[in-house]
């Protein structure tokens, strides 16, 4: 069944269960209101796996409720002991339509949560500049790493951090210095990928002074394309010799 018709059914349910509330004469309407809502606004702040908890303590507490209240009431007629009962049957319909709606909607957004993950995990490049992913970085950083071993070559790696600025202009910033490193390299050769105000660029079957050129063009492209005396950007080399750099790339995220 259509995801979006089962909630626009229990959309109207709720909207229909109001309005029988609202048009009826029925005790405790005030504190009706207050519970109904009390509970829809925390219904929607808390985990899906409290919201059956909360619907059931709240169904059996008011029902409780309206058990000592006419206990207490000596003079309680069989037509207001029927009037309970209709308080109690409307509000655990409204509180389990409700509970339905939030864990059915919760549900799906765990759902679409997942899936943009594995999105995330499947895409292969960034979509404003197309340098690499992180993750699709590292799954070909370790090919390249078997590649350089088996070739008994070298493989360097270059780290570029941005300097701390206006977020909006760190964010264009980024981007640029990640097309000059794309610029800069070898294309489909060499991989670059980008980890909030870090840069990784992975150079393989090179050598120190193919890397300082690379850096140098780097720096050259980012003078001509910023007009800037001072590169925003500070810049590390080191030869890469394992796998275990690829654990660090990533970790500014988190």
């Amino acid at each position: 069944m259509n995801k979006n018709f089962i909630i626009g059914i229990l959309i109207l349910l709720i909207v229909g269960l109001f309005w029988m509330m609202h048009k009826g004469d029925f005790p405790f309407k005030q504190l009706l209101y207050f519970n109904t809502f009390v509970v829809i606004a925390t219904m929607s702040l808390i985990r899906r796996r409290l919201v059956y908890f909360l619907a059931v303590t709240l169904i059996l507490g008011f029902g409780l409720f309206l058990i000592v209240h006419a206990f207490l009431m000596v003079q309680t007629s069989r037509y207001d002991q029927i009037d309970y009962i209709y308080v109690h049957l409307l509000f655990s319909c409204i509180i389990i339509c409700t509970w339905i709606l939030f864990s059915y909607s919760k549900s799906i957004g765990d759902a679409n949560e997942k899936l943009h993950e594995q999105v995330q995990k499947l895409q292969r490049y960034t979509e404003y500049t197309n340098i690499l992913t992180i993750p699709e970085f590292q799954e070909q950083a370790r090919w390249a790493l078997t590649s350089v071993r088996r070739n008994q070559t070298q493989a360097w790696l270059i780290e570029l951090q941005i300097g701390n600025v206006d977020k909006l202009v760190q964010q264009n910033l980024q981007e640029t210095m990640e097309s000059i490193a794309l610029e800069a390299i070898r294309s489909r050769f060499d991989l670059v990928t980008s980890s909030r105000n870090h840069i990784y660029i992975l150079l393989k079957d090179t050598h120190e002074k193919g890397t300082e050129i690379v850096l140098e063009r780097i720096k050259q492209h980012s003078r001509n394309r910023l007009n800037l005396v001072e590169h925003p950007f500070s810049a590390s080399m080191s030869i890469i010799e394992n796998e275990t750099f690829l654990e660090k790339i990533g970790e500014e995220q988190l």
